[in-house]
């Protein structure tokens, strides 16, 4: 394992990528880029500090579930992936609504509240839904959404157990008291008022989130 990690160092990109290309950045901003095969696989590689590498794979390999530096890798990219499809989705909103934010979607109930909060992706929050009454919930709506949305799409935390690849257990440490074990449904899910959001409650584990993301592509089939 260790071989792999210090593999880490050479910085490569497989195939050899051809002249630079311009590439458009969100805001219509152009780039330098390059191009990469349209199939198959490539090798991306980055050097990186020992003591770095050796937290990374000895660490927050255990912490995430993950194995050895390929996995931490590949997740790695993914992440800054999706970090640059939401920034690229927040910059398109503030293009479309200029100045403030989305209107509640169609079917949504407007609170009857003033007060508005502003949660985080993976929060746990007691909500006031409109058929069930106040329940918990785990906000789903990634967070440079939350600000720029009138409502957020939440997931069901219920006490009845469920088949495991969608009724994902949570422990105590995300403030859920009402049951002696606690599952959210990740196939029940509403669009709320930001202000039906009334009592935090506490937070996933990273762990459980990426448990319940997974849960999520498998129902909708993503």
């Amino acid at each position: 394992m260790a071989k792999e990690s210090s593999r880490a160092g050479s910085a490569t990109v497989r195939p050899k990528a051809p002249a630079s290309t311009p590439v458009k950045q969100a805001g219509g901003r152009p780039r330098s880029g390059r191009r990469v095969a349209a199939a198959g696989t490539v090798t991306m590689q980055a050097r990186i500090d020992a003591g770095f590498a050796r937290e990374l794979v000895e660490h927050d390999a255990a912490v995430l579930g993950l194995e050895g530096p390929s996995e931490l890798v590949r997740e790695g990219l993914r992440l800054l992936h999706r970090r640059a499809r939401e920034m690229d989705l927040a910059a398109a909103y503030d293009d479309f609504y200029p100045g403030g934010t989305a209107p509640l979607p169609t079917g949504v109930l407007a609170a009857d509240v003033d007060w508005v909060v502003e949660p985080l992706r993976g929060d746990v929050w007691d909500a006031r839904l409109s058929r069930a009454g106040d329940h918990p919930v785990v906000v789903l709506t990634i967070n440079v959404l939350i600000p720029r949305l009138s409502a957020v799409t939440v997931a069901v935390v219920t006490g009845t157990e469920g088949p495991q690849q969608t009724h994902i257990p949570l422990d105590r440490e995300s403030g859920l008291t009402g049951y002696d074990v606690s599952y959210v449904n990740a196939t029940d899910f509403h669009s709320i008022d930001k202000s039906r959001l009334r009592r935090r409650r506490g937070r996933l584990h990273a762990r459980e989130l990426m448990r319940l993301e997974e849960a999520v592509r498998t129902y909708l089939g993503l």
